[in-house]
C-alpha cells in the first residue's frame, strides 16, 4: 500500500457508488488527547486514485475532527470534477486547504446537478473572469449553497453601484457568472486552539468583506431573476 494511503484512515458508509460519506480518522488517534495542541491533516488524492469507481458518485461528505485538515489541491479538485459529474452536494466541512476560485468555478459548472457546496477557498487573488461564452462552460443554475467557512479573501473594493468597474472583476461577479441562482453564502468562525486578537480580527474582516459580496450577490440574483 503506498505510503501516502496509509496515512488515511475512514469510517465510510456507501449506498451503491452513489453517496461516499466518511470521518477521517488520524493514525495516531489514540495519542490524541495528549496532543491537542497538534492538528493532524489527511489527503483527498488517496480517494481519487481510481476516478473510473466513482462515475456515480451523487454525495462526498468527509467530516473531520475539528482539529484535522484536509489537503486538498486545485488538481484534486479538476480530478473529482471529471470522475464525479453527478456530483450532488460536496462537503468537506470547510476543513480543507484553500483551493482558488478558479478550481471552484470549474467544478460548480463542470458538475451540473451539483447544488450544495462547503468548501473553503482562496479569494485573496483576483477573480478569474472568461469573457469568452463559446469557451467557457455554461453556468450551473442548480447551485443554491455555498459554504465558504472562513475563507481568506482580499478586500473587494467598491460594490456600490453595481455596475461600477471594480465589480467586474470582483469575486461577487465571478460567483454570479457560475452560478446565476446563488443568492446567500453561508460564512463562519473556525476553532482555533490559539485564538488570539491578531486571529480574531483577521477573521471577522474577512467575514465583513464576504459579508459585503453576499450582498452584491444578492442584488444580481434579483436582477436576474
Amino acid at each position: 500500500m503506498p505510503k501516502s494511503q496509509k496515512n488515511l484512515h475512514y469510517h465510510t458508509q456507501m449506498q451503491p457508488r452513489q453517496h461516499l460519506v466518511g470521518t477521517p480518522r488520524s493514525p495516531h488517534s489514540h495519542k490524541a488527547r495528549a496532543h491537542l495542541d497538534r492538528p493532524s491533516s489527511i489527503e483527498l488524492r488517496p480517494f481519487l486514485a481510481c476516478p473510473t469507481a466513482l462515475a456515480d458518485i451523487k454525495t462526498l461528505l468527509i467530516s473531520p475532527t475539528h482539529n484535522m485538515t484536509i489537503i486538498l489541491t486545485d488538481t484534486d479538485v479538476y480530478t473529482l470534477a471529471r470522475a464525479c459529474p453527478r456530483l450532488y452536494s460536496i462537503n468537506l466541512g470547510n476543513h480543507n486547504t484553500p483551493v482558488s476560485l478558479g478550481a471552484l468555478g470549474y467544478i460548480v459548472r463542470r458538475c451540473r446537478e451539483l447544488c450544495e457546496v462547503s468548501l473553503c477557498v482562496d479569494a485573496l487573488g483576483t477573480a478569474p473572469l472568461d469573457d469568452d461564452e463559446q469557451v467557457r462552460p455554461q453556468p450551473n443554475r442548480r447551485l443554491m449553497k455555498l459554504d465558504i467557512g472562513e475563507s481568506p479573501i482580499a478586500c473587494v473594493g467598491p460594490l456600490d453601484p453595481l455596475t461600477a468597474p471594480d465589480l467586474m472583476m470582483s469575486i461577487p461577479r465571478f460567483l454570479h457568472m457560475i452560478a446565476p441562482r446563488l443568492a446567500e453564502l453561508e460564512i463562519s468562525l473556525g476553532l482555533y486552539f490559539e485564538w488570539t486578537r491578531q486571529t480574531e480580527m483577521e477573521t471577522r474582516n474577512d467575514m465583513e468583506r464576504w459579508e459585503k459580496v453576499e450582498d452584491a450577490l444578492s442584488e444580481l440574483a434579483q436582477e436576474d431573476g
